[in-house]
């Protein structure tokens, strides 16, 4: 049994060594790369949790998220290096998870709480025209995708995800 641990104990130095050696010049090639300021993207996300107690940042910094009394999770992730994005997901234990149209509602008032009223009041504004196209439809996730247009409030694009335990919508900003 000893030696088991051994070879696994070795196995698992190794493999550690070796993510060291790759990961430090990747991290460090990574930042030299990204378009936006990494600190600014941080300080939003910090803002945020700062705004409404409870919330834990992730390690890296580009998520929050507050665990409510019922059992869901509500995160708000900011972040990127080419493309920079924005996501507010509500997921939910999977007896929890209330009808879509009341799901949407707080997803949207999420948003609008946790992260920004004017992007929420575009969101709702956006589907409630029917401008969107249906990108995945399964029993398992639902898709939709805001059409891309200069007359967007999101010309960059917009997704809302639905699935049996969650409701996100991710969008870019730049």
């Amino acid at each position: 049994m000893r030696n088991a641990v051994d070879v696994g104990s070795r196995k698992l130095s190794w493999l550690c060594a070796l993510l060291a050696l790759f990961a430090s010049p990747l991290s460090y090639a990574g930042d030299d790369d990204c378009s936006f300021d990494q600190d600014y993207l941080i300080k939003r996300v910090a803002e945020a949790a700062a705004r409404h107690p409870g919330g834990r940042i992730s390690a890296d910094g580009h998520v929050v998220s507050w665990r409510s009394a019922d059992g869901s999770v509500l995160s708000v992730a900011y972040g990127g290096c080419v493309d920079l994005g924005a996501t507010v997901r509500l997921r939910y234990p999977s007896d929890r998870r209330p009808d879509n149209r009341i799901a949407l509602r707080r997803l949207f008032a999420a948003v609008s709480t946790y992260w920004s009223p004017a992007d929420a009041q575009g969101m709702v504004a956006a589907f409630a025209s029917g401008a969107f196209s249906v990108r995945a439809e399964s029993r398992e996730l639902v898709e939709l995708d805001l059409s891309r247009d200069e007359e967007s409030p999101f010309p960059l694009g917009l997704t809302l995800s639905i699935t049996p335990t969650e409701l996100a919508v991710t969008w870019t900003d730049g």
